[in-house]
């Protein structure tokens, strides 16, 4: 769920960036309180792999789709939230993200037509080496959750141009930022960018650790890079580059109301 982050006391040996940073943060708190929305988090929809922790039916996508709907909840992205966070452009009174990690084909054959259904958008996080140029060289992960294809380039731009999706960075090879170099990381945080720009002629602007895994060499290295935000999973403060998300698994569809209920009100979970 996004919200600005705590202050930090300031220090004269600050460097400039994280002057930005603090002046960015004081400046979001004055303009008063920001309203929650939260931020969920898909990996895989409909592929259909029986072992699949990560994998949700269609059927309880859908009717996650249809809750939002009968409450009158509005999908938005992640710039019109920061937008509303900077004290711009305000959101709708009820609204929620949806995101979707690393990029399996059923996003493009299962979710992208859902969410063109129900008139609703989500922010695509990318992993940019397991795009393939074509269907037959589509990468294929095998592991024991299951058999797992991955996006083509072209589809993505399918999937952008449809307007059911916004494109963002989720590195080049989806590794546990914390755990690489510097130089390393900077590699998979500015050249997924890069390539995300280059291939689909839009701007990227927001980034999601792989794993949740990050330190503040990898906070500082995407706050360096441009990007205007970046999100976790369950780890983070919630400041602008910790946005935590909530997770959505198999036969999680009580928890996806509750969450809802706790945000917005209305209808209990069943």
């Amino acid at each position: 769920m996004i919200r600005p982050g705590t202050a930090v006391p300031a220090s004269p040996q600050l460097p400039f960036h994280k002057w930005i940073q603090l002046v960015s943060i004081l400046t979001l708190a004055a303009c008063g309180p920001v309203r929650p929305v939260p931020i969920f988090l898909w990996h895989s929809v409909g592929e259909g792999a029986p072992n699949d922790r990560y994998d949700v039916s269609v059927d309880e996508f859908e009717q996650q789709l249809q809750m939002l709907n009968d409450q009158n909840i509005k999908t938005v992205t992640l710039d019109q939230v920061l937008s509303d966070w900077e004290g711009r452009t305000p959101l709708p009174a009820k609204a929620v993200v949806l995101t979707f990690d690393d990029g399996r084909r059923c996003l493009h054959d299962q979710v992208m037509p859902a969410l063109l259904r129900h008139g609703a958008v989500g922010e695509l996080f990318l992993v940019t080496g397991y795009l393939a140029e074509t269907a037959a060289e589509r990468k294929i992960v095998i592991n024991a959750l299951g058999r797992h294809p991955y996006l083509t380039w072209p589809e993505v731009q399918e999937m952008v141009g449809s307007g059911a999706f916004v494109a963002e960075s989720h590195t080049v090879d989806h590794p546990a930022l914390r755990k690489l170099s510097e130089r390393q990381q900077q590699h998979q945080i500015v050249e997924s960018r890069r390539e995300l720009q280059r291939r689909l002629g839009i701007p990227v602007r927001y980034f999601a650790y792989p794993y949740g895994a990050f330190n503040p060499t990898t906070v500082d290295i995407v706050e360096q890079a441009g990007y205007r935000a970046a999100l976790s999973v369950g780890k983070g403060n919630n400041s602008r580059y910790q946005i935590t998300r909530h997770s959505v698994w198999p036969s999680s569809t009580q928890q996806f109301q509750a969450v809802l209920k706790e945000t917005f009100g209305g209808p209990s979970s069943r």
